[in-house]
């Protein structure tokens, strides 16, 4: 029998699973009707609104702060 640990590991990676094919399922029926802009900004828009709403208030503004600005400069670079 696994342990708590992993079985929450193991519920966490299948819930992710299950909701990133809803939203990209979502963002597909969407993208009929709705300009991909619109599509692209809420999905990265919203769950960054909400995270921040989650765990801003608890760590505080240092948790936006990078260890490693170029990393994080050529990953965004890359993503483009």
């Amino acid at each position: 029998m696994p342990s708590p640990d992993k079985r929450r590991g193991i519920t966490l990676a299948i819930m992710a699973t299950i909701f990133y094919a809803i939203v990209d399922a979502l963002s597909k029926y969407q993208a009929r009707t709705s300009p991909v802009e619109l599509i692209v900004w809420a999905r990265y828009g919203v769950p960054l609104i909400l995270l921040l709403a989650f765990f801003l208030p608890q760590r505080g503004v240092a948790m936006l702060r990078t260890g490693h600005p170029w990393l994080q400069i050529a990953r965004g670079l890359l993503l483009t």
